[in-house]
Order: C-alpha cells, then sequence, then structure tokens
C-alpha cells in the first residue's frame, strides 16, 4: 500500500473505526483492538498479516454498500485483531514450506 492511501487508511479507521467496532457485541476489549489497529496503520507494528489485515480494515470502513453485508469482514477483522493481541506471532495463514 502507497505511503497516501495508507495515510487515508489511517484518516478513515479515527473517523469511522467506532462505528466498525460498535457492531460488535463483545465490546470490552473495544479499546485494545482500535489501538491496536493503529498501531499496524502506523507501521508499529510488524507483522507478516499485515497487507491482510490492513484489506480487512479497507473493507470493513466501506460504507458505500449495505453494512450487512460488510459484517463478516467485521467479524474476520476482530477475530484476527483479538487473536494477535493475545498471540503476536499466530498467522492467519500458514507459512508455506517451500
Amino acid at each position: 500500500m502507497a505511503p497516501d492511501e495508507l495515510a487515508a487508511l489511517r484518516r478513515e479507521w479515527a473517523e469511522g473505526g467506532r462505528i466498525v467496532l460498535q457492531d460488535d457485541a463483545e465490546g470490552g476489549d473495544h479499546s485494545a483492538v482500535h489501538h491496536w489497529i493503529v498501531r499496524l496503520l502506523d507501521g508499529d507494528i510488524a507483522d507478516d498479516d499485515r497487507d491482510g489485515i490492513l484489506s480487512l480494515v479497507y473493507h470493513s470502513l466501506n460504507f458505500d454498500i449495505p453494512f450487512a453485508a460488510t459484517k463478516g469482514v467485521r467479524d474476520e477483522l476482530l477475530q484476527v485483531v483479538r487473536t494477535k493481541l493475545k498471540d503476536p506471532a499466530w498467522r492467519r495463514f500458514a507459512r508455506d514450506p517451500g
């Protein structure tokens, strides 16, 4: 992702991330999830899954389509970030041994 695209996504998350998070019933960790995503967007977290997570962030913020249509993306984003918070070494997809 180009730096200007990343900066735009960071701004979008700062403005719309709370809407993404408020749809989640678990809620007790929204602050931690939000800050982890901000740190990833800012480059403070080096993660092999970064591109995939950034894609989930981007698509979860797509408010041009019905909110119900992006529920699966939002749920996956939250599941991935929560897992990363518990185990930063966890990989979303297994490494290709070859």
